[in-house]
């Protein structure tokens, strides 16, 4: 892959003021000047102002202060060691043949991004469709990451899939098609994560640094961007660990529930034939294994269920995916886990 210059990609011009930068409203006949930190669930821009003070306010209320300077795309603000990389001509035509596909009865994937694009927010393929196709293996479901809020992007979506899509305001996604436990095809749509996702004081709309910070590997968190063709690899690791198969863990914030939830990711992926990186494997094993104690049962095993089990039609596939898991947990030493944590799943095979 070749480097590429950030200055020649390219972006219609942003509908709404982006993070970081200065705007100005009016309350109570005074002008208020600000800094946008993001958007809320409502898709209320989030604005602190000079002295220092939170204000939720819609864009249509607010203005930029100058409009003839404005922050450039999130690739030209990427974290130390990030890349931007032209992939190889066989690699993009398997991007081109992804984005083709579509959900009955709605357009191509393209299409869908298309819709993004053209109206100034950024939007990018992400998650396991990226790490797939960079590894030369067929790709599943499909995940895009934007920086529309949600509240604009309902009326459009739904139109264009004769649906209502599914999804979760406070955690900042929808989902149109069909589900992983029906097999249909569907995507999910998500908001660039800042702060407290899941909550009703989350933050939206920011960077590539704080939204790879909530994902799980840097194998997992590999961008890409069809209208430029080119791939986003924020921690610099992403793509070699693609194609070495090597989980290295994104630098966090993650909670307890989220550290539990990433130690079962940790093992279904190794199941897959994943490998740990050396300070990822004392991570896991030391600070994020323990929280497993902290998930209640029932949700336990439902992620349990989800993660491993779910994409598997046949009962022997499942009964191989659970034997798989159980497996791996042995070999990191750590076969009580089985026994304490899942073991009731067997069963109900």
């Amino acid at each position: 892959m070749e480097q590429v210059d950030p200055k020649d990609l390219r972006l219609p011009p942003s509908p709404i003021p982006r993070p970081g930068e200065r705007v100005l409203w009016h309350a109570e006949a005074r002008e208020m000047a600000g800094v946008v930190q993001g958007h809320d669930i409502r898709g209320q821009a989030i604005i602190l102002d000079d002295f220092g003070l939170q204000h939720h306010r819609s864009f249509d209320d607010v203005r930029l202060r100058d409009p003839f300077s404005r922050m450039s795309p999130n690739w030209c603000h990427l974290p130390s060691g990030g890349r931007l990389l032209r992939p190889g001509a066989a690699t993009l035509d398997l991007f081109r043949r992804i984005m083709a596909e579509r959900i009955p009865p709605g357009p191509s994937y393209q299409e869908l991004v298309e819709e993004f694009w053209g109206r100034g927010y950024e939007v990018f393929l992400v998650g396991g469709t990226v790490r797939d196709t960079l590894a030369g293996k067929p790709a599943n479901d499909i995940d895009l990451v934007t920086t529309m809020p949600l509240t604009r992007m309902l009326g459009f979506v739904q139109d264009m899939y004769l649906t209502r899509s599914t999804g979760h305001d406070r955690r900042g996604y929808i989902r149109l098609g069909g589900t992983p436990e029906s097999g249909d095809p569907f995507i999910d749509v998500k908001i660039f994560s800042n702060s407290l996702p899941g909550t009703n004081a989350a933050t939206f709309g920011v960077g590539f640094a704080r939204d790879f910070a909530y994902r799980d590997f840097a194998c997992n968190a590999v961008y890409y961007d069809s209208k430029n063709e080119v791939i986003i690899d924020p921690s610099g690791h992403g793509v070699s660990d693609c194609d070495t198969k090597t989980l290295r863990l994104a630098p966090g914030p993650h909670d307890r529930h989220q550290k539990a939830q990433v130690f079962i990711r940790a093992v279904k992926f190794m199941a897959r034939g994943f490998s740990l990186a050396t300070e990822t494997r004392t991570i896991l094993l030391e600070e994020y294994q323990p929280m497993l104690a902290t998930m209640k049962g029932e949700i336990r095993l439902g992620y349990f269920k989800t993660q491993v089990m779910s994409k598997h039609r046949a009962p022997e596939a499942k009964r191989q995916a659970v034997a798989d898991f159980k497996a791996v947990l042995e070999a990191l030493g750590c076969p009580e886990v089985w026994g304490k944590y899942f073991a009731s799943i067997e069963g109900g095979l």
